[in-house]
């Protein structure tokens, strides 16, 4: 009798033995979700996939390292503010 299951790659794992699922199902499972997390369909305009996204030397997209820049200029902003309070406001 089967008393628990998890789908995986349209199979059934049986988790009666009280083992665990096994890493390499875990992986699978951690494979599946993330190919399912970033389909094109989610995220992109119909008829644009992730191969169209990709950089060459004419089309340049951002980079997450880029919100770098926001961080330090938000810690000058308040640096500026911090100095402003205390030098003329007081």
């Amino acid at each position: 009798m089967l008393h628990g299951a998890v789908w995986t790659d349209h199979r059934v794992v049986a988790a009666t033995t009280g083992k665990g699922l096994g890493l390499r199902t875990a992986q699978r499972m951690l494979l599946s979700l993330t190919e399912w997390f970033w389909k094109h369909e989610f995220w992109l305009p119909p008829g644009i996939t992730w191969e169209d996204m990709k950089e060459t030397d004419e089309i340049r997209y951002p980079q997450p390292h880029h919100l770098l820049l926001g961080i330090l200029c938000s810690f000058l902003l308040i640096g500026l503010r911090l100095t402003f309070e205390r030098q003329v406001m007081s």
